[in-house]
C-alpha cells in the first residue's frame, strides 16, 4: 500500500510499518502473517486502520470474522490486549505491530 492510500496530509512523517498477525481457528494458531504499509505515524495506528489493510489483501469480510488483539508489554512480559475498532495499538517495537485474529464461530442454530 502506498502513500496515497492512508489519507496523506500535513504535519506527519510518513513511516512504513510492519504489522504481523496470526490467525487463531478452532483453538489451533497459524504461522505468523506480514503485511507492510506506509502510515502517518502522527494518527498512530488504530485496529480500525489495520482491518482496512486487511479487507484490502484478503477480502473486505475476513477481518470481521475474527476478534482482534494485540501483543503488549507488561510488567516484565507480555499479554495479549483485546481491542476494539477505535483502540490505539502500541508498537512491539518502533516500527512492528503484533496482532492476533481469534476467529468468531459462526452460530449454527440448525443443531
Amino acid at each position: 500500500m502506498d502513500a496515497a492510500q492512508c489519507g496523506g496530509g500535513a504535519g506527519g512523517e510518513m513511516r512504513k510499518i510492519h504489522i504481523i498477525y496470526f490467525l487463531s481457528r478452532k483453538g489451533r494458531t497459524e504461522h505468523p502473517h506480514l503485511i507492510k504499509v506506509h502510515h502517518l505515524s502522527r494518527n498512530g495506528v488504530r485496529l480500525r486502520d489495520v482491518k482496512r489493510w486487511l479487507s484490502e489483501l484478503r477480502g473486505k469480510d475476513m477481518p470481521e470474522s475474527f476478534a482482534w488483539s494485540y501483543k503488549r508489554r507488561y510488567k516484565t512480559g507480555y499479554l495479549w490486549q483485546d481491542l476494539l475498532d477505535e483502540d490505539l495499538i502500541t508498537p512491539i517495537s518502533d516500527n512492528e505491530y503484533v496482532l492476533k485474529g481469534s476467529e468468531i464461530p459462526s452460530l449454527d442454530l440448525c443443531t
